[in-house]
Formats: C-alpha cells, structure tokens, sequence
C-alpha cells in the first residue's frame, strides 16, 4: 500500500467520524426545579450539541403556541412570537461548548402547566424535538367521608371528597367486617369518579361514591377510603326495612267445621331470615294467640333487585270458641321489624245458646242455683226425684168429731153419698208443681236436643 491509499484511508475513516458524531448530537430538555411550584419561578433548557452556527433554528413551544425562535443568521437572533410574551418570560442563551436555550417562566400561574417542547433543525440533519410536561406540584390535602341516604335496598352509599393534590394521586377503597383484621379492596365496578381541577392553586379534587350491596356476612362493615396512608373510614351497620304491603286474604265459607284458605303475602329487601305467622283472637279469648295451622304452600319471587315478595298459604278450620274471629298475620324481616295485615271474619254456624242457658249449665227449674248433678252432689233435697208423684199423693183424712150437728136421718132413707154433696178437695201445690216440671222437662230436652245438633 503506498502512502497515498494510506492517506485516502485515514481521510475516509475521520470523515465517518465526523458524520457519525454530528448524526449523533442529542437534543434534550430539562425543567427546573424537578417539582414546579406556583410559588417560584421555573426554567425551561434547551440543550443540544450542535455548534450554534450550523443551528438553522431552535425553537421553543408551550402546548402548540410557539413562544420563541433562535435564528443564528437572523437579527436579532432571538424572535419572539408576541412580544407581550417578554412580560411573563424570560430568555437565556449560552452558545459556548453547547447549545443552551434557557426560558424563565417568572411568577407562574396554573395555565403555564403545559407540555414544552424544543425544536431543532440543523444544516444537512433532520429536525429533532424533545418535550417535557410541567405540572405544578401541589401536595394532596385531607380526605372526607360522607354517608348518602340510604336506597330502597339499603346498599352501602358513599361519597368520598378527596384534595388529590397535583399531579391527583388515586384514591383506594378498602373494606373489612370487625372480626377480620386486614383490609381488601373493593372492585372499582361499584365505584363512579369524578375529578375537578382548581385553575387558582392548581390541585386536583377526587370526589368518588361507592354504592355497594353487602353479602349476608357483611352486616357489620368498616370501609375505608383515601390516598396512602391518609385515609377516613366508617363503621356501618345494615339496617333492615319493614315488610312493605303486608295483606291478608282469605278464601272458603267461614263456618264451624268448614275450612279457610289464608294468604298472607308482603315485599321485604332481604330474604333471608324471615317468618310469616298466623295468630287470632276472639270475644272468648281476647289474648292475641298463635295458630297451629297446617301449611299449604310457601314461597318467594323476586321482583327486582332490591325487593322480594313472600307468600304463605295455610289452612284453618273455625271452631264454636270463633265467635268475633280476628285473624292475623306477621311477617318478620331479618332484623326482627316486622309489619301485620289483619282480617275480621264473621264465623257462621256458632251455636245460639237461650238466654239463661249455656251449653255447660241447663237449669232444672226446681228454683234454686244448682244444676241437677251438683244438686245430687249436694244431697239438695229439693229435686226432681225427691218430689212426690201424683198417683202417690194420700188424700188429707177428715178430722174426728161428734155428729150430734147432723140432721137425723129417718130409717130407709138412703144414706145421703157425702161425696156427692161436697166437692172434693184438690192438692193445687201438687197440680202446679207438676205443670211446672213438664215445662222445665220440655225446655231441657230442648236444650238437649240443640247440644246433639251441634
């Protein structure tokens, strides 16, 4: 190889350095501080490699607003693309080793949170950019926590209000029930956002509400919401609701020995742990009592998501104790609030009972307080079967005495029939006495008779 191939190599291999180290010039951009705050001035820097005389143009952008241009060939060689900018900016070159474009943003406000960016378009190279997002920092700042009124189903209703600062921090939800130690979270599925920026301090408000159902085992629930470790949490126990439209209706003929079909049906938002029970009460028994009545069909259909309507249907046969029958049902929800619907039936059938006389006392007419049997107990003399017949009665004997008032009679002459001169006299007591046990003997096989119809 002689000296003029070794002089084009060495020539070629510094030309590709040279290429290669121009291609290689990098474009940066840095804010300063790392964290803006509105309470001090920023800086947007520019940096590139590229010597300021082979710089075509290197420009700087807030969003897509151009704020200014250097131009080396240009006079001046900074070109500002309003002047009013000058007011709130200020530039800074340093064209030494580097390239160096620094822009002052003095006395920031919330709207100078942008996206900036730095062109640069350099003799024979293609066009770079860089870009950096400033976002004033503003720390977050309490969390508070609210209760809604509760829905119809009585689902955990939330709202959690937090200053999520800026950038906004997210917020957690967490829950736990008390005899569990560590939290979980909860699926964002339950939860809506909504966020408002402050265009005065720059932060951000998170205001979030869970509306969540609980399970049967998170009766008693502790949530929990809030940034990190700055958090509010509230203890809530799931009150029950009332049994809504609680009826009860009937179906049959109400009489003694016939039976009744009864209905009670209502709307309760849990369906577990719920009763329905029967209980009546009469003019006999004015205490209100369960019925022991035998169930024909129980069973509950859920009409949406937060309401289930319950029903039960019992049989019933209506005794001779029914009379002024009130029937009742009592539908009782998981937290023991329960609602009734109530029906007065008119039993018909009972049996009417004379005045003076009851199924269990029959008077034996003989005038005293005693029923025949206690009578008999009582050795009271004064009954049926102590008193005389009538065919037993022994006529009252004539006194003794002397004839000698008597007109004589002649011989022959018949003797006169005393009997046929003088009426004989009659026992009235006996004769009323026995009228009045065949009118008492009447009413008591009347009596009788009613008790064996029944």
């Amino acid at each position: 190889m002689n000296l003029l191939e070794i002089l084009l190599l060495f020539c070629g291999f510094f030309t590709v350095l040279i290429v290669s180290g121009v291609s290689s010039q990098d474009l940066s951009i840095v804010v300063d501080p790392p964290k803006p705050s509105l309470s001090q001035s920023i800086f947007i820097n520019c940096t590139t490699d590229v010597m300021s005389k082979k710089i075509q143009s290197f420009s700087i952008y807030r969003g897509k607003e151009e704020i200014l241009t250097f131009d080396p060939t240009s006079r001046p060689r900074v070109q500002w693309s309003d002047e009013s900018l000058k007011d709130h900016f200020t530039f800074f070159k340093d064209l030494k080793k580097q390239t160096t474009l620094s822009l002052q943003v003095k006395n920031p406000v919330c709207t100078d949170g942008n996206i900036y960016k730095c062109l640069l378009s350099a003799k024979n190279k293609d066009p770079k950019e860089a870009q950096e997002r400033v976002d004033f920092y503003v720390p977050k700042n309490g969390v508070e926590l609210t209760q809604n009124k509760a829905t119809n189903c009585f689902n955990v209703d939330i709202t959690c209000i937090g200053h999520a600062g800026n950038p906004p921090e997210t917020m957690g939800w967490f829950k736990k029930t008390p005899d569990h130690n560590e939290f979980e979270s909860i699926d964002a599925s339950y939860i809506t956002t909504n966020m408002d920026f402050s265009t005065e301090d720059c932060s951000n408000t998170r205001k979030e509400r869970l509306v969540y159902k609980p399970t049967e085992d998170e009766r008693d629930l502790i949530i929990k919401c809030g940034f990190g470790d700055m958090t509010k949490e509230v203890t809530m126990r799931m009150p029950g609701q009332r049994p809504q439209d609680v009826t009860l209706m009937y179906k049959g003929k109400p009489e003694v020995g016939g039976e009744l079909e009864l209905n009670c049906t209502g709307k309760i938002t849990e369906i577990h742990n719920y009763t329905i029970i029967f209980y009546k009460r009469t003019e006999m028994n004015t205490q209100i009592t369960k019925i022991m009545a035998a169930v024909k069909d129980e069973k509950s259909v859920q009409l949406d998501d937060c309401t289930t309507m319950v029903t039960k249907l019992v049989t019933y046969s209506p005794t001779q104790e029914d009379k002024g029958l009130e029937l009742m049902c009592r539908i009782t929800g998981a937290d023991r609030l329960s609602s009734d619907a109530m029906q007065v039936i008119d039993v018909q059938g009972l049996f009417v009972v004379p005045t003076g006389i009851t199924p269990d006392h029959v008077p034996d007419g003989d005038g005293d307080d005693m029923d025949k049997d206690n009578e008999m107990d009582h050795d009271d003399k004064n009954t049926d079967d102590n008193m005389p017949d009538e065919s037993t009665v022994v006529p009252e004997p004539e006194p003794e005495g002397s004839d000698e008032d008597l007109e004589p009679k002649t011989e022959g002459e018949p003797k006169e029939n005393k009997g046929a001169k003088e009426k004989p006299k009659t026992d009235t007591s006996v004769s009323e006495n026995s009228s009045g046990m065949l009118r008492e003997y009447c009413l008591l096989i009347f009596a009788t008779a009613l008790l064996v119809m029944v």
